[in-house]
């Protein structure tokens, strides 16, 4: 019988284009198989929606909260002026503070004069670091707690139309030559912080059109301006305090429903 001739068994190095092919078809044929476990799992579903979530949340940013424990009219600038040393004031710094810590949030309080042209009421001025749903909890727990009308925010953002102008005065001057500047400058609404060496000076604008007429403001006021862009959001009903508060108590639950449970700060329930 004829014998065969012996194979030739040592390994033969195959040329580098076939290699590299034959390497990027394992990763095509790899990378198919996990997007169809992503799609077809519900594993898979979860774990992309958990991710894409993620991609999606908004990263904190400086934001500002504007509210008030009063609920009287008619007040005078003098009587706010002498609220700002009232219990109610006291009461809501201290909600602040504590629903702050129960989001995990640091917010900076000031005692703040609330005034408009025809009008004052003592106040409170909030700084802290959060995202805007994080920021509208906060509005709408506070404004619940003080039975508000209205709680505004501001939260900067580079794509938002709202700016926040705040006017510093180098020297402390009486609030009511400030507010007085302000009638005469067209400036409605602004929120004064008398700190013990200066007068600080909050203007939402809430679209922008205000930039001209706060310069001319601080011109006059010999102060300096900084302005912020960002989102600027009222929250409630500004005719209805009733209605105020159903609104108030939906974004609470819609937010409670959807986030973990608030921490226990003070040993009471959240």
């Amino acid at each position: 019988m004829k014998q065969l001739p012996k194979l030739n068994l040592e390994r033969q190095r195959i040329p580098d284009r076939f290699t590299t092919r034959a390497h990027h078809s394992l990763e095509q044929a790899k990378l198919l198989v996990a997007v169809l476990w992503l799609v077809l799992t519900p594993a898979g579903a979860a774990l992309a929606q958990e991710r894409s979530s993620l991609e999606r949340r908004e990263k904190p940013a400086l934001s500002y909260l504007f509210i008030s424990p009063n609920t009287h009219e008619g007040l005078t600038l003098n009587d706010a002026l002498i609220n700002l040393a009232s219990p109610e004031e006291s009461a809501i710094i201290s909600q602040i503070k504590d629903a702050g810590c129960r989001l995990g949030l640091r917010p900076v309080v000031f005692k703040s004069i609330g005034s408009w042209s025809d009008g004052a009421e003592h106040s409170t001025v909030s700084r802290t670091t959060t995202d805007t749903e994080t920021l509208r909890y906060l509005s709408a727990r506070l404004g619940n707690f003080a039975r508000q009308k209205m709680v505004l925010t501001f939260h900067r953002d580079h794509s938002g139309s709202a700016r926040l102008y705040v006017v510093r005065l180098n020297r402390r001057r009486s609030i009511t030559a400030a507010t007085r500047e302000l009638d005469r400058d067209q400036i409605p609404n602004r929120t004064i912080v008398p700190l013990r060496s200066q007068l600080r000076i909050y203007i939402v604008d809430l679209t922008g059109d205000l930039l001209k007429k706060t310069q001319t403001a601080a011109r006059h006021l010999g102060g300096s301006l900084t302005a912020t862009q960002g989102t600027a959001n009222l929250t409630g009903d500004e005719n209805d305090r009733d209605r105020a508060q159903a609104i108030f108590q939906r974004e609470m639950s819609s937010y409670e429903s959807s986030h973990p449970p608030l921490r226990n700060c003070s040993g009471t329930k959240p």
